[in-house]
C-alpha cells in the first residue's frame, strides 16, 4: 500500500500538506474496512492519474476524498446493519459502575485523611490488592511505565490542589452565560465513547476522583461573592455514573440550594435513577446527551443506550427536575438525517415536549492536539481517522457539512419546541 500511495503522491504533484490529507484519507478507509489500494487504482484505470500539474492534482485529491467517503459510508452502513441485527449494545439498563473495571486502587497520602476516601474504599470492598499509597496522582496518572493491565484500570483517590474552578472552553456550549466555568471533581470516565476528547486529553485510562470537594465549595463561595456563576461539573467525567460511589451530585445539589446566584449543569449519559433522589431545584440543570441508537451501539461502548436514557429523562421530568437534551456531538454517520430525525420525533411525545427545559446541538469538533493523540492510539476508529478539516487549531467536518447538520437538527426540533429553547453551537 505504501508503494501505491507514494506513486499517487508523485503523480498528483502533492504538497506536503496535501500528502498528509491523502494519507489520512487512506487511514480512514482502512479503519472502515475498505482497501485504499482498490480506490486509488480506479483513478489510474479511468485515466485520472497521472496528471501534469499541481492544480490538476489538487482536483484529483478532492475527487479521491469524495470517492473515499462514499466507499467508507457504504462499509459503515453495512457494519451498522450488522451491529443492529446482533444486538451488540447496552440499551436497556444502566451500567453497574466502575468497580468491575478497576484492577488496582491508588491513594494519595494526603487523601487518606478525608472521610470520602474511607467511604469509597468501603464501598469497593476489600477484594484484590490492598490500596497502594502514593505521593501524587500525577506520578501514576501521567506515567504508564511499569504497569500494564488490559482487563482493568486504576482508580486513584487524590486531592485537587489547584485549578478547582476553571473558565469554560470555547469548544463548549455556554447557553448565553458570560460567567461560564467548569469544575473537575474527577478525571476520565467509566464509559468508553469512541469520539470522546478525554481520549486525546489524557494519556491514561485511569480514573481519578478528587476527595476534597469542600475546597471546591470554598473557592466557589469567593467567586459568588463577586458575580453569578454558571458552572458545569461533569465535563471531564460522568459524575452521574459515579454518584453511587462519591455522592458528589447530591453534595453539589445541596450547595446550589444555598446559593441562588449559582447555576449548575450536570452533563451525563447515565440512566441512574438515583439522580432523582435529590430535590428538584430551579438552578440545577441535568443535561443528557442523546444519540441515535446506532451510535450508542457502535461508538458509545458501555454507556446506557437511547431507551435507557429516555426513560431516565422521563422520570426526572415527571418529578419536576430541569432537564436539558443535548445532541452533541452530532456525528456524520450514514443516513444521519433519518437517524437523528427519529430521535427528535421521540422527543415530540410527552412528557418531553412540554417538560424539557431546553435543547442544544453541535457538530463534532476537537482540538488538533487531542485528535493527533487519539489517531495514534486508536488506528481502527473511524471517528478518529475521519479526514476532518483543520481550521485555527481545531478539526471539524468543515463549514458546509457542519452548518447543514446543525440546521437540520434545529429545524426538526422546531417542529416540537419553541426556537428560543433551542441552542446551536457555533465556532
Amino acid at each position: 500500500m505504501e508503494a501505491i500511495t507514494d506513486k499517487a503522491v508523485y503523480d498528483m504533484h502533492l504538497s506536503v500538506s496535501m500528502e498528509i490529507q491523502l494519507r489520512q484519507i487512506n487511514d480512514y478507509l482502512a479503519a472502515a474496512g475498505v482497501d485504499p489500494y482498490a480506490v486509488i487504482m480506479r483513478f489510474y484505470e479511468d485515466g485520472s492519474l497521472p496528471v501534469r500539474s499541481k492544480e490538476a492534482g489538487k482536483a484529483v485529491l478532492k475527487n479521491y476524498r469524495a470517492a473515499a467517503l462514499a466507499e467508507a459510508e457504504n462499509a459503515l452502513r453495512s457494519a451498522a446493519a450488522f451491529c443492529a441485527d446482533s444486538g451488540n449494545t447496552l440499551t436497556d439498563h444502566n451500567t453497574a459502575g466502575p468497580a468491575r473495571k478497576i484492577s488496582r486502587i491508588c491513594v494519595e497520602k494526603d487523601a487518606l485523611k478525608y472521610p470520602l476516601t474511607g467511604r469509597i474504599l468501603e464501598k469497593l470492598g476489600s477484594e484484590g490488592e490492598d490500596p497502594q499509597e502514593i505521593e501524587s496522582y500525577k506520578d501514576v496518572f501521567y506515567n504508564k511505565s511499569g504497569y500494564s493491565n488490559e482487563t482493568g484500570r486504576r482508580l486513584i483517590l487524590a486531592v485537587r490542589r489547584d485549578k478547582l474552578i476553571m473558565e469554560g472552553s470555547g469548544f463548549c456550549q455556554d447557553f448565553g452565560n458570560s460567567n461560564f466555568y467548569y469544575a473537575s471533581c474527577a478525571m476520565n470516565c467509566i464509559y468508553d465513547c469512541e469520539y470522546c476528547y478525554l481520549k486525546g486529553m489524557y494519556p491514561s485510562d485511569d480514573l481519578v476522583i478528587f476527595v476534597n470537594i469542600e475546597d471546591y465549595f470554598e473557592k466557589l463561595r469567593e467567586m459568588l461573592a463577586g458575580h453569578p456563576v454558571y458552572l458545569c461539573i461533569s465535563y471531564d467525567t460522568d459524575l452521574a455514573a459515579l454518584e453511587y460511589l462519591t455522592g458528589f451530585i447530591s453534595k453539589w445539589n445541596s450547595f446550589a440550594a444555598e446559593n441562588n446566584n449559582l447555576t449548575l449543569e450536570v452533563r451525563s449519559k447515565s440512566a441512574a435513577g438515583r439522580l432523582w433522589d435529590n430535590a428538584p431545584l430551579e438552578n440545577v440543570i441535568y443535561a443528557f446527551t442523546l444519540s441515535p441508537d446506532i451510535i450508542c451501539r457502535m461508538y458509545e461502548k458501555a454507556a446506557p443506550g437511547l431507551s435507557a436514557r429516555l426513560s431516565c429523562i422521563k422520570e426526572g421530568l415527571e418529578k419536576g427536575f430541569r432537564v436539558r437534551v443535548c445532541f452533541d456531538p452530532l456525528l456524520a454517520i450514514p443516513d444521519w438525517e433519518e437517524e437523528y430525525g427519529s430521535v427528535i420525533d421521540m422527543l415530540g411525545e410527552e412528557p418531553y415536549r412540554s417538560g424539557l427545559y431546553d435543547l442544544s446541538c453541535g457538530t463534532f469538533r476537537i482540538s488538533s492536539a487531542y485528535l493527533k493523540n487519539m489517531r495514534k492510539r486508536f488506528r481502527s476508529s473511524t471517528v478518529c481517522q475521519y479526514p476532518y478539516e483543520l481550521k485555527e487549531g481545531a478539526y471539524s467536518y468543515g463549514e458546509e457539512l457542519s452548518r447543514r447538520m446543525s440546521a437540520f437538527v434545529k429545524e426538526r426540533l422546531k417542529d416540537y419546541f419553541p426556537e428560543d429553547r433551542i441552542y446551536v453551537w457555533n465556532e
